[in-house]
């Protein structure tokens, strides 16, 4: 079973067994397949920025997600090892990408993606895949990802 979503900031097909789960948040998209062992979660924020400022949010964005995985890190006590977050400075903004696992075997990739008016953070995870499907794994679903880069 295929999903199509359609979404203010952006928009996604996946084939497979993905599908879209329930989220409290209208700027938060979650999908999750058992075929890939995986969950992704897609959230989205719009910005009024301009192109100059998109590697200042972008660096505080890296740091709110190391906090974040820090803080549950902390709060559940399962150890996590994350690799230092990458930004790298694109024609139309900042990139920004990490991976790490947990003592539980949890592996995940992070890719945020800043413009001038939004920017857009994609995370899989998955108990069962290998560092390197994983990987494989978000770069399928970021070429599939359609958002307005202006």
């Amino acid at each position: 079973m295929a999903v199509t979503v359609n979404k203010q900031r952006f928009s996604l097909s996946l084939g497979g067994d993905w599908e879209e789960t329930a989220s409290s948040d209208p700027e938060i998209t979650r999908f999750s397949s058992r075929q890939h062992a995986a969950n992704l979660v897609i959230s989205t924020l719009a910005l009024n920025a301009k192109l100059a400022d998109t590697g200042r949010i972008a660096e505080k964005l890296s740091e709110l997600r190391m906090d974040s995985e820090t803080q549950v890190a902390a709060e559940t006590g399962i150890d996590v090892t994350i690799a230092r977050p990458k930004i790298v400075q694109q024609p139309w903004g900042h990139a920004i990408a990490y991976y790490g696992a947990d003592a539980n075997g949890r592996r995940f990739n992070f890719s945020g993606l800043v413009t001038p008016k939004q920017s857009i953070s994609v995370y899989a995870e998955s108990s069962k895949l290998g560092e390197e499907v994983l990987r494989e794994l978000l770069e399928q679903v970021l070429a599939k990802l359609k958002f307005d880069l202006a």
